[in-house]
C-alpha cells in the first residue's frame, strides 16, 4: 500500500489491512520450517522474515508531511524549518521544528 498509493478512506482500516498483510506473510514464511532439509529452510525463513521486521520499523516512520516546509529566519545566521506531519491511523500529528545555523563562509 505504501508503494502503490492505494489506501482506504479510513486510516484505521489501512493499519488493520497492513497488519493482516504482514501477519499473513509471516505465517506463510514460518510454514516453510515444516519442510525438509531443516537447515536450508530455517535459513530461508530467517532471510524472508527480514522484510517483515523492517516493516515494523519503516511503516510507522513513513509519516508524510501535510503541506510545504516553511523556512523562517530567527536571528543572525539561525534559521528554522517547520515541517507538519501526520502519522495516519496512529492518531498522532504535529510539527517538527528544525533549527540550524548557516555560517557565513567569508568570516571563517
Amino acid at each position: 500500500m505504501l508503494c502503490t498509493r492505494w489506501y482506504f478512506a479510513s486510516p484505521a482500516a489501512n493499519e488493520i489491512l497492513g497488519a493482516i498483510a504482514v501477519g499473513g506473510y509471516s505465517l506463510l514464511v514460518l510454514l516453510l520450517t515444516f519442510f525438509r532439509p531443516k537447515p536450508l529452510f530455517y535459513g530461508l525463513t530467517c532471510v524472508l522474515l527480514i522484510p517483515a521486521a523492517a516493516a515494523l520499523v519503516v511503516l510507522p516512520l513513513a509519516a508524510h508531511t501535510q503541506g510545504d516546509t516553511q523556512t523562517g529566519h530567527i536571528a543572525g545566521a539561525l534559521f528554522v524549518d517547520k515541517v507538519p506531519w501526520d502519522a495516519g491511523a496512529m492518531g498522532s500529528s504535529g510539527t517538527t521544528l528544525l533549527i540550524y545555523e548557516i555560517p557565513n563562509p567569508f568570516l571563517s
